[in-house]
């Protein structure tokens, strides 16, 4: 399985894509995808072939964590600074992660790690912090778990389906660093694993996979606010262990048998609203605001405040959202914030 990324504090939608397999093979080469001009293009390869790892992007890099190798699993970070078009070595992670997932979520990078081959025993999961260039261990996963399906929504992690043993689940779970406890929430339609997956629309958005009869087509959201499920529409093709971004991507994956790779590309329209997780709060922009009456040619002023603590050196941009009682839409206003070194 590749890992995939859409940086969301750019602007330009681009995608990035990463290892995977190709006809059984791990590979190290990266690519982009740029939908304004609707090509991919090659980036610079990784250090090292890595399958299934943990990628995100934080502060306008990609960060890209653990996996396979094909012989055994890793613990190296390798980040790409999109502006350099180079990669460099990022933090090892304590232990070996061995793909049981990867999702951004606070400006942190979440991915777990299996106590053996086959994740009998606690999934354990940790959390990478790219502006202290530290990894903290949280709270166990509350299944022996992999393949599950996560994204960083508001603050928290969301995670759904994926093995346990040799079984297909439903159960989800949310992730609260404040407490640094997991909570349940509500069961999947249907079990799912090796799901492509990703945050947008403020949602946890998850798009093929594999049932106990194979790979399917089925995409499912969930809303954190509603705390429900909603079905989508059904992907092109069925396949599993596919790359997941916001912008409603998926792409590559295979049918039933790893040797069988698809170099196919989905996107679900709609759900390219990405924010810094996903269409929600980002933590450096603050605004004071509440509801006020506006008559013809008035205007109204709103305190805005950027704080960039604990945030990484690079760009973001963001948007401030105006809700209205009226039936004209207001656009959203843009928003930057540049981090230097030192400030």
């Amino acid at each position: 399985m590749s890992a995939a990324a859409a940086d969301p504090d750019n602007g330009t939608g681009k995608v990035y894509v990463v290892g995977g397999q190709v006809s059984g093979a791990v590979v190290d080469v990266a690519s982009v995808y740029d939908p304004k001009l609707g090509v991919w293009g090659p980036l610079p390869s990784m250090a090292a072939p890595r399958a299934w790892p943990a990628a995100g992007f934080i502060g306008g890099k990609l960060y890209v964590a653990g996996g396979s190798d094909g012989g055994s699993y890793l613990n190296t970070v390798e980040v790409y600074d999109p502006a350099t078009k180079a990669w460099s070595a990022g933090r090892p992670a304590p232990e070996p992660l061995t793909g049981v997932t990867g999702a951004v979520g606070g400006g942190r990078l979440y991915a777990g790690a299996c106590t053996d081959a086959d994740c009998s025993g606690p999934t354990r999961m940790y959390a990478y912090q790219p502006s202290t260039g530290t990894w903290t261990r949280v709270a166990d996963y509350p299944l022996a778990a992999k393949t599950m399906a996560c994204a960083g929504i508001a603050g928290k992690l969301y995670c759904a389906g994926g093995f346990v043993n040799d079984d297909i689940t439903a159960k989800g779970y949310t992730f609260d660093p404040a407490t640094n406890k997991w909570s349940p929430i509500p069961d999947m339609p249907t079990g799912l694993a090796r799901t492509a997956y990703f945050a947008a629309n403020g949602k946890l958005v998850v798009a093929g996979g594999i049932v106990p009869d194979g790979a399917v087509t089925s995409t499912f959201a969930y809303d954190p606010v509603a705390r429900t499920w909603a079905t989508l529409p059904d992907r092109k093709t069925a396949l599993q262990e596919s790359a997941g971004a916001c912008g409603g991507y998926a792409v590559g994956g295979h049918r039933n048998h790893s040797s069988d790779t698809s170099a196919s590309a989905e996107t679900l329209p709609g759900y390219d609203r990405c924010g810094s997780e996903g269409d929600t709060n980002v933590s450096w922009l603050g605004a004071k605001t509440s509801a006020t009456v506006i008559k013809p040619g008035g205007s109204v002023t709103v305190t805005v405040n950027l704080d960039a603590t604990g945030t990484v050196a690079g760009k973001y941009r963001a948007a401030l959202a105006v809700l209205a009682d009226t039936p004209y839409s207001i656009t959203p206003i843009g928003i930057g914030l540049t981090v230097t070194d030192g400030s």
